[in-house]
Order: C-alpha cells, then sequence, then structure tokens
C-alpha cells in the first residue's frame, strides 16, 4: 500500500523531473572537522568547499549549546535518531570516524551530475553511504512516523522518481542565497517540495520526522537552535 504522501504528491506533480546520474566510488577523505560556531577558511581553495552531488556529508543538529549540540543524525531501517560521535569540536581523523560510518550518507541532486554543486532550493536523495545503491531515508506526513531508511533502489530515481517523493527532499542553506551552492558547514534545512511543501525533516523527542515549519520562508526552519536545521559537513583533505 502507498503512503498517503505518495498518493498526493502523484496528484499534484504533473511533470518528470530530469534523471539523475550514477553515484561515484570515491575514497574516504582524511579529515572532518565539526565547528559549532566557526567554519575554517581553506588555504588556496574557495571560501568554504561547496556541497557537491554525490558527495559523501554528515549532518550535525544545529544547536550552539547544550546537549543538542553534540547530536548528529543516524539513520536505520527503523528510524533516524541522535548519536553522539567523539565531540562536534574535534578534528577528526579518518581512523576516528570509522566508527562513526553510520552518521555518513551520500547527498546527490536531482538532475546533476556527480562533482556538480548542490544549490539552495535544489531536489535532492540522501543515501545510506554503506548502501548508497539501495537504501534512502524517506518519511511521512503523519506525525508519528519516524523518518528512516527505505528501501528504494537508486536506479528508480532516474526511471520514476515522483514515485517516490518521500524520499526527495529541497535543500537550502540559511547562509546562501537560493541558486547558489550549499557550502561546508552551512546551516541548512530539508524540505518536502510538493504537495507538503510545509514539511521540513525536523527533531523530536530524539528522533526526526516530517513535521509542518513553513512552505514559505527558509529563515524560519534553516536556522540554528531549531529543530528543522542542521550543519552540513563533508570530509576533505585538509
Amino acid at each position: 500500500m502507498q503512503s498517503p504522501l505518495y498518493l498526493f504528491s502523484l496528484l499534484f506533480v504533473v511533470h518528470v523531473g530530469r534523471q539523475v546520474h550514477g553515484a561515484p566510488d570515491g575514497d574516504v577523505e582524511d579529515t572532518m572537522i565539526a565547528e559549532d560556531e566557526a567554519r575554517p577558511v581553506l588555504p588556496d581553495a574557495p571560501r568554504y568547499p561547496p556541497i557537491n552531488s554525490g558527495d559523501k556529508i554528515a549532518l550535525k543538529m544545529s544547536y550552539t549549546s547544550g546537549d543538542l549540540s553534540k547530536f548528529w543524525m543516524k539513520c536505520s531501517d527503523r528510524e533516524c535518531s541522535a548519536h553522539k560521535c567523539a565531540e562536534g569540536r574535534l578534528n577528526m581523523k579518518s581512523s576516528k570516524w570509522s566508527s562513526c560510518v553510520t552518521l555518513m550518507y551520500i547527498i546527490r541532486a536531482i538532475g546533476k551530475s556527480d562533482g556538480q554543486p548542490i544549490n539552495s532550493g535544489d531536489k535532492v536523495t540522501i543515501s545510506s553511504a554503506q548502501d548508497m545503491n539501495s537504501k534512502h531515508i524517506g518519511c511521512d506526513s503523519k506525525d508519528s512516523y519516524k523518518c528512516r531508511f527505505q528501501s528504494i533502489a537508486y536506479r528508480k530515481f532516474k526511471d520514476d522518481w515522483f514515485r517516490h517523493s518521500q524520499a526527495i527532499f529541497q535543500i537550502f542553506s540559511r547562509d546562501g542565497e537560493d541558486g547558489t551552492p550549499v557550502e561546508y558547514g552551512d546551516i541548512v534545512g530539508f524540505r518536502y517540495p510538493y504537495y507538503y511543501a510545509d514539511h521540513w525533516l525536523s527533531y523530536k523527542d530524539g528522533h526526526w520526522f516530517a513535521h509542518k515549519c513553513s512552505n514559505k520562508a527558509k529563515s524560519t526552519c534553516a536556522k540554528i537552535n531549531s529543530p528543522t536545521g542542521f550543519q552540513i559537513f563533508k570530509p576533505y583533505k585538509a
């Protein structure tokens, strides 16, 4: 039986999106830095590295103080829940990240090739970094339905992606204009782009759900100290 989100989305969507291209088999890089208050400036590089389609990422809660400031989103086949992995302020070498692989995901933009920057406002999928071709984060409009990894083959997004709209989000960055790249360390939010366009990926009582926030102003939802806000990171060679 299809979820209510799919049934309503199918009625609402009147166009077919462009196809998504394949994901890379890139190696995990050497360093991931997670800072609550400041983002690093890399030498001989753009101001901050952009988040590209096909990148490995991790999503930290946007809180700047208290216990929640140390938590990251971790998803399984049952739920997406809040977990710690070392301390959020540490420079984490790849050897330490080996114990935190379940916190890492692959983000891809609908209609973009791997390596192309993901812009604020793009539609994206978020898959397991371990099972990136078969498991994607999906939610439902019901308040009690926990977001989790759903068994959706990556090729299905290429064939008929709106049939799986429960696993497609629109990413918005607080730190950049819509249509410009999302960058390392940005505060971001993930909104459903279709029928339930006021539902965002939202934290409550230890888990993530699709809850109402806003369908107009991203500043209401993609912000610090908010259940709908994340700080986005990716590994890179320092």
